[in-house]
Parts: structure tokens; C-alpha cells; sequence
């Protein structure tokens, strides 16, 4: 069972209304071309690990975009890491499944267009401009970047 479900629906809502966003700081940039090919597919995945401490809660979100040539060949690399820290106002201790499904739930979409831009703005820079990353989708429970626009001229 993933933890968001284990979840009671309302301690997830109280722990959102005492929550707020207060940075989000990068980690890591990493950008590489392999190729002079335009790229017509990507792979991305995105992970992600918590640190909760003393009213507060800190998420590293990590996104890797691997561009690839219709022939499955590698055209770039792109690496991202943030850092997203939460403020916790005081109440009640929350538990760890509690700010797991949080920042499943919300901290991802909260982070993720710093995580998109970061993205776009890496991949410029190594000549692939107007790389569009779509919303984010479900897959196996676990939130993922799913779609990609490439208009490449």
C-alpha cells in the first residue's frame, strides 16, 4: 500500500494548512550534449527524498531528462536537483507517512515548475531550445514527468 493512502484525508489537509513554502534553492545543474541530432524522444524521471526536522520539512527533488534521436541514440543529458524547504507551524508532531504523502501530494507539484524551468533553461543553453515538459502524470503511484514538446527549429 503507498503511504498516501495509508494516509488519513484530513491529516494530510491539516498538515497543508499549516505548511508553507519558504525556498527553493538548486543543488544541482547539469546539462550535456552528446550529439548535434535533434531529439525526438526523452526519458525523465524524477525522485525524491525528505528530511523533516523542528518546524520543518525539507524535500531534494532530483529530475533526469535523457533526450534521445529516433534511433534510441543519445542526444543529451540534463540533471536537476532542488531543494524545497516547508515550514511547519506548530501543533500537533507529524508523522513521517504524513509528510511522505505530503510531499508526494504537494510539495512535487509545488516544486516542480522550478524543477521545469531549470530544465528549459539548461536545455538552451546546449542548443536545444523550446523544450516544453508537460504536467506531471501518475505512473505506479509515484509522480512523473509524462509528456515533452520539442519544437526545435
Amino acid at each position: 500500500m503507498a503511504a498516501e493512502e495509508s494516509v488519513r484525508r484530513q491529516d494530510l489537509i491539516d498538515l497543508i494548512e499549516r505548511c508553507d513554502l519558504v525556498s527553493v534553492l538548486a543543488q544541482e545543474c547539469h546539462a550535456v550534449r552528446h550529439s548535434s541530432i535533434n531529439p525526438s524522444n526523452v526519458n525523465i524521471s524524477l525522485d525524491s527524498e525528505m528530511s523533516p526536522g523542528v518546524g520543518r520539512v525539507d524535500y531534494r527533488f532530483t529530475m533526469k531528462s535523457e533526450l534521445l534521436a529516433d534511433g534510441g541514440e543519445a542526444v543529451a543529458e540534463i540533471k536537476v536537483a532542488v531543494v524545497a524547504r516547508f515550514s511547519i507551524s506548530e501543533g500537533e508532531a507529524v508523522g513521517e507517512v504524513v509528510l511522505s504523502a505530503f510531499g508526494n501530494e504537494v510539495a512535487t507539484m509545488a516544486v516542480y515548475p522550478y524543477l521545469r524551468q531549470h530544465t528549459y533553461d539548461l536545455a538552451g543553453r546546449i542548443g536545444l531550445p523550446n523544450l516544453t515538459l508537460g504536467l506531471l502524470k501518475r505512473q505506479n503511484g509515484k509522480q512523473v514527468a509524462a509528456s515533452l514538446d520539442l519544437l526545435l527549429s
